[in-house]
């Protein structure tokens, strides 16, 4: 199985070949819009919609960059399992590191792509603003 290390939000794990994803600043490389879901809400994105909607963009966009291996499946598709090694800053990190949640979250991640996930979340220090765009005068 193939271990790959995401660092997300400009956390830095010092793994030369982790995939840096950002959805914010300089290094954005994540576009998440959630103009769509927002628009018909009549407050702002609530910080743990917030966080899971950025978790989702990640987790997403890591599957497409982290690679399966040959096309072939060669060796019997050895390389078709990967472990995926999450570092995300969000803006509840109490909720997301509970063991019961992040059992829920890694079982469900594997059920669905039949990889391997851990997820290690630290307090962002500048979360992504993520607003309604309705605005109330």
């Amino acid at each position: 199985m193939r271990r790959f290390q995401i660092d997300c939000g400009g956390q830095t794990t010092g793994d030369k070949d982790a995939i840096a994803l950002d959805v914010q600043g300089d290094a954005r490389n994540v576009k998440l819009r959630v103009d769509y879901i927002t628009r018909g809400m009549l407050g702002n994105v609530p910080d743990l919609l917030a966080d899971l909607l950025e978790i989702a963009a990640y987790v997403f966009c890591a599957d497409q960059r982290a690679s399966r291996g040959s096309e072939k499946l060669t060796n019997y598709g050895h390389d078709w399992r990967r472990d995926m090694q999450f570092s995300i800053p969000v803006r509840c990190p109490d909720v997301w590191s509970d063991a019961q949640v992040q059992k829920e979250l890694c079982d469900t991640l594997g059920f669905l792509s039949d990889d391997a996930y851990t997820f290690e979340f630290t307090l962002s220090e500048s979360p992504a603003e993520i607003r309604s765009s309705i605005s109330l005068t």
